[in-house]
């Protein structure tokens, strides 16, 4: 290979279109390793690899540390800082000093253009270019061929259009040459603030309207705009870039055919790419990134002889789950596992969608010492949640596009269970101007609320009901008349007058409630009703259902289990807001998710540090963490109990809340993305906050014994949690 390539990979540009292909079909093979159990084969054993980086970049890192270790290499990580190149090292003298241990290859990534043919000519071992300056990233550009080549089975007569920052993308770059030594037509498009002069000299097309691009293109390659590119002028505004050049879906409804919609990545959602296009049929992105290596690869996996619930079918029965390539492969009985399947004998257990949460709190960013996405995801997974909808009342307040493509990035970057962002309705959450709701859902947000604080004004809230219409979005709105609740920390009643707290009355929800409902039958909006606490409440939405008002709403597991008696002994961990109330109120409830007045439960998870609930109780926080219990505290509390029924349960955790939101998921049907939970019900065991995986420990179910937990998680096929034998 290196006899017919050279000594060095450092562009595309001086490699012959045949060099091309047999590095493409050498690499076609090994796409197979990563589908093994054992994901490893001995080509380059004894062989030892240093990734010299001196920018910083976890993607393409790990894609190499990734392909390097499968291909049984040793590996070495060096970056920059922290190394002796920040004590006055040359980039030579470092490459030299590991030559001297005795390397055989050097992979380096470095800002300067030309530095990785610099050093491939100081040194005898072997040197691969991932990434210089804007000159090339050849190992892209082959990994972005290779996808073309797999959708399309050939790159030949196609026509591929690179959109966005091409004046600084080395991707772009090394991405044109190979394109068109291989026989594409490449045609190119972004502002020219952000277009090199001369560019159509190298033989490609030039678009300055992203409309023209899509016309023309059979794929469209969409570039990742440098953020960091923004401070020198190129461009007015990312919002402004968005509307010009973004790539959206009904752009691409427009489209005279079926693109392939790629992106090397990082994305920047709601800037250059709509998540419902990065997301979409049209998206190849995930398999970009798995033919790099940098995705978790998944063999099939049989289910077998579960009780297997489906709510959104009405089908429940006992059968085998296969799932597949991330999806719900079939459904029935006796199903053959195919070659290499994980097999799981669930005989005794229920096998369900996975549970969606609407509501929850993950404080990033701004508090991480709470809760971070990635802790948060991962005690939604040990609870058997699959998605959850994170609130925006973060710091910074999630009120624009940025904020929420970085909480996508982070729960991508977590990998575990999904999170659909929730923007605020007002900058700030301050109640005094709307939020861009267009720019958030171009990123991925999927509602808005101001939650955690009420739209105290009218004209706001009616004013959001008729903006979110345009979006298709609900308004979730924390119904409570500030004034009335004002200095409250429990329910105004009998308990707080025997303890001298001052009370929070229902009427400070239910005056809310009303008012929110008249603006969603005056506006035709959705509202969507948080954390129902009072039977005046459950009472006005039953009426506005029956007149044909568009409102859902959603109670948590401890409003449908406690009392305000649980605040005796001036425990914090009963401290929320809305408050626990009293017993003919939890009946209320009860009966109304029942009936499907109420439509879903949701956690209300509210992580607070330690310190901050040991305080006296006027002093303490409002709020407590409840994603590693909720379904346990629901089904011992409400199914053991002969309240609901499993299935009813299951509906209201999963399938219910996916429709309010309109998310994916609550489904088990063939071909739904494979988001499911294995339910053990004859396990009992007992709350200890200390094995939470949640940063925070604050819960008033600690020493409770409950029964069901999560056995097993998954999200898109892959395994996120598994249990533990539960210790009673």
């Amino acid at each position: 290979m290196t006899a017919a390539l050279g000594k060095d990979l450092v562009g595309l540009e001086h490699l012959s279109p045949d060099q091309i292909r047999l590095i493409l079909d050498t690499a076609e093979p090994f796409k197979e390793v990563s589908e093994r159990p054992i994901k490893k084969v001995p080509a380059l054993r004894g062989k030892t690899i240093v990734n010299l980086f001196f920018e910083a970049s976890t993607r393409t890192r790990i894609s190499f540390e990734f392909a390097e270790k499968r291909l049984s290499a040793d590996t070495v990580n060096v970056a920059a800082s922290g190394s002796a190149v920040q004590k006055g090292e040359t980039l030579v003298d470092t490459a030299k000093n590991l030559e001297a241990m005795r390397i055989d290859m050097v992979v380096i990534r470095h800002p300067s253009s030309g530095a990785a043919l610099f050093l491939g000519n100081r040194i005898r071992s072997n040197v691969v270019n991932a990434g210089d300056g804007t000159h090339e990233h050849p190992t892209q550009a082959l990994l972005d061929l290779l996808t073309i080549r797999d959708r399309h089975g050939k790159i030949a007569g196609l026509k591929v259009c690179l959109v966005g920052d091409i004046q600084h993308s080395r991707v772009a770059r090394s991405n044109i040459w190979g394109l068109l030594k291989l026989g594409a037509e490449v045609g190119v498009c972004g502002p020219d603030t952000l277009m090199p002069r001369g560019i159509e000299e190298l033989g490609v097309c030039r678009f300055r309207r992203i409309e023209e691009a899509i016309e023309w293109a059979d794929v469209l390659n969409v570039l990742r705009l440098q953020l960091e590119r923004m401070e020198k002028g190129f461009i007015p505004s990312l919002r402004e870039y968005y509307r010009v050049f973004g790539v959206t879906l009904e752009r691409l409804d427009r489209a005279p055919r079926e693109l392939t919609i790629m992106h090397p990545g990082p994305m920047n959602r709601g800037v250059e790419i709509d998540s419902r296009v990065a997301d979409g049929a049209h998206s190849v992105i995930l398999a970009q990134v798995t033919n790099g290596g940098d995705r978790r690869v998944t063999r099939p996996l049989l289910l077998t002889g579960g009780r297997v619930i489906d709510p959104s079918r009405d089908f429940d029965q006992t059968t085998d789950v296969l799932v597949q390539d991330g999806k719900v492969a079939a459904i029935g009985a006796g199903l053959g596992s195919p070659d290499g399947a994980d097999v799981r004998d669930v005989r005794g257990r229920v096998v369900a969608p996975g549970l969606v949460d609407v509501h929850v709190h993950l404080r990033e960013p701004g508090n991480e010492d709470v809760e971070t996405i990635a802790s948060g995801t991962r005690a939604a997974a040990a609870g058997g949640f699959t998605a959850v909808c994170a609130m925006p009342n973060t710091d910074p307040v999630t009120d624009n596009q940025a904020a929420v493509g970085f909480i996508v990035r982070q729960s991508v970057r977590a990998g575990l269970a999904r999170v659909y962002p929730i923007g605020a309705i007002s900058v700030g959450q301050k109640g005094e101007q709307l939020s861009e709701f267009g720019e958030m859902v171009g990123a991925g947000a999927v509602a808005v609320s101001d939650d955690g604080k009420p739209v105290v004004s009218s004209h706001m809230m009616r004013t959001a009901l008729e903006y979110a219409r345009s979006f298709g979005i609900p308004v979730a709105d924390h119904c409570e008349e500030p004034n009335l609740s004002a200095g409250g920390v429990m329910h105004e009643g009998l308990v707080a007058t025997r303890l001298g707290l001052k009370g929070i009355p229902a009427a400070a929800e239910e005056i809310m409630v009303g008012r929110d409902l008249l603006l969603a039958g005056l506006t035709g909006g959705h509202i969507h009703l948080c954390h129902m606490s009072t039977r005046g409440s459950v009472e006005l939405i039953r009426r506005a259902k029956e007149q044909g008002i568009r409102v859902t709403a959603e109670v948590t597991p401890h409003h449908l289990t406690l009392t305000d008696h649980a605040c005796e002994g001036y425990d914090t961990h009963a401290k929320m807001n809305p408050p626990l109330r009293e017993a003919a109120d939890v009946a209320a409830l009860r009966a109304a998710l029942k009936q499907g007045v109420i439509d879903c439960i949701a956690s209300d998870h509210a992580p607070h540090a330690y310190d901050a609930k040991e305080a006296a109780f006027d002093d303490a926080p409002f709020g407590i963490v409840g994603l590693e219990t909720a379904f346990a505290v629901a089904y011992t509390e409400l199914v053991a109990a002969g309240v609901l029924t499993l299935a009813e349960l299951i509906a209201r955790m999963s399938t219910a809340p996916a429709a309010v939101l309109r998310l994916p998921g609550g489904s088990l049907k063939p071909g739904a993305a494979a988001d499911v939970v294995v339910l053990d019900l004859t396990t009992r065991w007992t709350v200890d906050p200390t094995t939470f995986f949640s940063k925070s420990r604050n819960t008033p179910f600690a020493g409770r014994t409950l029964t069901g937990r999560a056995a097993l998680t998954l999200v898109g096929g892959s395994i996120v949690h598994e249990a533990v034998a539960a210790t009673p």
